[in-house]
């Protein structure tokens, strides 16, 4: 499934962290990292619970700052 390009603009990702529910913040985790383990479907299979949404949150916080490094060490940072 195509992801909207929106997806991959630090702005909405602080966004959707702010406001997003916990099925949007799933969508974006699955986007971001597909092998990862979010659904409740994946979660399940792997004899996990659910992700919450401030559990889903503090996942996706981690791999946006994690990725914003990683911009910012092949770029420089921003002025």
């Amino acid at each position: 499934m195509k992801r909207p390009l929106k997806y991959q603009l630090i702005y909405f990702q602080w966004q959707l962290l702010r406001d997003g529910s916990r099925d949007e913040i799933i969508e974006w985790l699955c986007w971001n990292d597909p092998n990862g383990c979010y659904t409740d479907k994946d979660s399940s299979a792997e004899g996990y619970p659910p992700l919450t949404r401030e559990r889903a949150q503090a996942i996706m916080r981690r791999q946006v700052a994690r990725d914003s490094r990683f911009v910012t060490l092949l770029i420089g940072p921003s002025l």
